[in-house]
């Protein structure tokens, strides 16, 4: 009995070293393991200095030039525009305009105020925009192939949507009425009843 006893302990200090044991081999695993990859693994360089290093002929430093211009036309129009706080008074200095470097020198001041009021407002000439006549001449700069097409009479109807926004209204009316001169059957062959009513009588 005695040597039962004595057995039984020497199995469970057996047992208990064993857990023991492979608790530390694990830790001692996972800490080896950890070092190898601290160690071994390279930090990536970030991508903008990497192509700056391996760019032969220049785009990333010319691309990087092209974005700095264009950040520095941005902050300059944002300086020349006032906020929409200031919208019930436009400038009254319109020689830092851009708007007026090329144009407008023979308008009156309360002209000028205006124009550049809608220039701030729509991004373009929208002063010149509305004194431009709605149904202008412009010249057919089709080939001459689709331009000599005979259409039929009988077209089926078709929808046009213009999508606008922000825009001056008279861009909008010259859009619509330009849409309506260029339409591919003249007028009075129309399929309208107003007008089959007048050619029957």
């Amino acid at each position: 009995m005695a040597c039962t006893r004595k057995t039984k302990t020497l199995v469970s200090t057996c047992v208990i070293l064993s857990g023991m044991t492979n608790i530390v081999c694990l830790l001692y695993v996972g800490w080896v393991t950890n070092y190898i990859a601290n160690i071994y693994i390279k930090v990536p360089m970030p991508v903008a200095e990497r192509k700056l290093e391996g760019d032969k002929r220049g785009d990333t430093v010319r691309i990087m030039e092209r974005l700095d211009r264009l950040e520095n036309v941005v902050n300059q129009h944002i300086q020349e525009t006032p906020g929409r706080g200031d919208e019930g008074q436009a400038d009254t200095s319109f020689s830092d305009s851009s708007l007026f470097a090329h144009w407008g020198q023979d308008l009156s001041p309360d002209n000028r105020r205006v124009a550049l009021k809608m220039f701030q407002y729509y991004g373009y000439n929208g002063y010149l925009s509305d004194r431009l006549p709605l149904d202008r001449p412009m010249p057919d700069l089709r080939p001459d192939g689709c331009r000599n097409i005979t259409y039929p009479l009988n077209l089926p109807q078709v929808s046009i949507v213009f999508i606008f926004v922000n825009e001056a209204l008279s861009v909008i009316l010259r859009s619509i009425r330009s849409c309506h001169q260029q339409d591919a059957v003249p007028p009075p062959q129309r399929d309208n009843p107003g007008g089959r009513q007048q050619q029957q009588q």
